[in-house]
Formats: structure tokens, sequence, C-alpha cells
């Protein structure tokens, strides 16, 4: 009966042990380096928001006007964040054909979504975009 007892209170020993060791081990790292504690930022610019960014594009309507002068499509745009992190202040600005500029503000994950319409042919082209992700 005592050997069995002595061999419990070792295997608690142990455990105790062992388990103070790991917590001040943890806490240990996460003091010590202040450069991995920084937070990363990128800078969401036209030339590369498509890698920060997932956008899909789904077609709604179409159809055509005046006799079919005229050809419409209608189009949903739906914009990811496509990485982890806080999207900051992140805007994108587009037209369609040659008309006036419009802007779509995405939420902190990256999330934002809008619809347009083209005719004969005027698509949306993206003309700026701005904002910075925390990683």
């Amino acid at each position: 009966m005592k050997n069995k007892l002595g061999k419990i209170i070792t295997f608690l020993v142990a455990a105790m042990l062992g388990t103070i060791f790991f917590i001040f081990t943890g806490c240990q790292y996460g003091e010590g380096n202040n450069d991995a504690n920084e937070e990363q930022k990128i800078e969401l610019t036209l030339n590369n928001f498509e890698q920060y960014l997932s956008i899909d594009k789904t077609v709604t309507d179409s159809g055509s006007l005046a006799g079919g002068s005229y050809r419409y499509v209608s189009y949903k745009v739906t914009i990811y964040g496509a990485i982890d992190g806080l999207y900051q202040d992140c805007v994108l600005y587009y037209k369609i054909g040659n008309g006036e500029e419009r802007e779509i503000k995405l939420n902190v994950a990256g999330y934002a979504t809008f619809n347009y319409t083209k005719v004969n042919g005027n698509d949306l082209t993206y003309t700026k975009a701005g904002g910075t992700i925390l990683l």
C-alpha cells in the first residue's frame, strides 16, 4: 500500500513541476522579444490590391433595351480580405466606362459588396486603392 501511495505522490509532484515549468517558459518567451510583438503593416495600393483582396463578380441580370440597340449586364461584386489581418480604412475606387469615380469601403475583415450595371461593354475598372492591413 505504501508503495502505491509513494508512486501517486511522485506522479503528482512531477506533474505539478512540469506544469510550472511550461507556464514560466511560455511567459519568458512572450516578454523577451519586442520586435516580434510589433504590428506589421501593409499599405493597400492599386498595384497590390488584387494580392490582398479576393474579388468575386456574379451576373444578376442581363438584357437589351431600345429594340436591341443597348445591351446591359448587371453584376453583384463581393470583396473578401484574402489574408488574415485588420483591414483599417481600406477603400477601393472604381469607374464604369467614362462615368464618375465611386468608392467602396471595406470593413475590418476586408469585406464589402456592391452592384453595378454596364451598358454596351462599358465595364468596371479600379482606379485607386488605399488603407492599411495590420497583420
